[in-house]
């Protein structure tokens, strides 16, 4: 009866335990302080169906990303599903990717990803605001201008951003 007592105890926690964990949120600050240092780290963190919640404030990191072989500056390379959310409104949160590719490369990501309430900003009003590429773009790896978003391979939502040409 113990054995038993025992044996229908641990089936029971192995068959909720996967629906009893809940997904994490993890806050990004301006000033390094949050749970992650960067956007980027907080992505790298995250685990799928994790958020990634970023406060006020204007961030410039870049992160290098293979693109068909070729190093690219990003500020940030999304490649798993989670949300990327600013705590506020556009224009508190800024991604300044004027010297990047791409402010947000994203990849091999389904609509379960999501890009939220942020202000991406760039530097050339004749480059994409929001590029889907599925072929080599040459002119995708140069260094400055860019895109807003690259989407490759991704089904992303994309809500309530606001891309500005500076």
């Amino acid at each position: 009866s113990f054995y038993f007592f025992i044996l229908a105890t641990v089936i029971l926690l192995c068959s909720i335990a996967p629906e009893s964990v809940s997904a994490k949120t993890w806050y990004i600050k301006a000033d390094g302080t949050g749970d992650a240092p960067t956007i980027q780290a907080g992505v790298d963190s995250a685990a799928v169906g994790d958020t990634v919640l970023v406060g006020p404030g204007t961030y410039t990191d870049t992160t290098y990303v293979s693109v068909y072989t070729a190093p690219v500056p990003v500020n940030v390379h999304l490649y798993k599903n989670i949300s990327l959310i600013g705590e506020t409104a556009p224009p508190g949160v800024v991604i300044d990717g004027r010297y990047s590719a791409a402010a947000i490369y994203v990849h091999d990501v389904d609509s379960t990803a999501v890009i939220q309430s942020l202000r991406i900003q760039r530097v050339d009003p004749y480059i994409h605001c929001i590029l889907d590429i599925r072929s080599r773009m040459p002119e995708f790896e140069t260094a400055q201008g860019g895109s807003g978003i690259t989407s490759r391979f991704s089904s992303v939502r994309i809500v309530e951003n606001e891309l500005f040409d500076l």
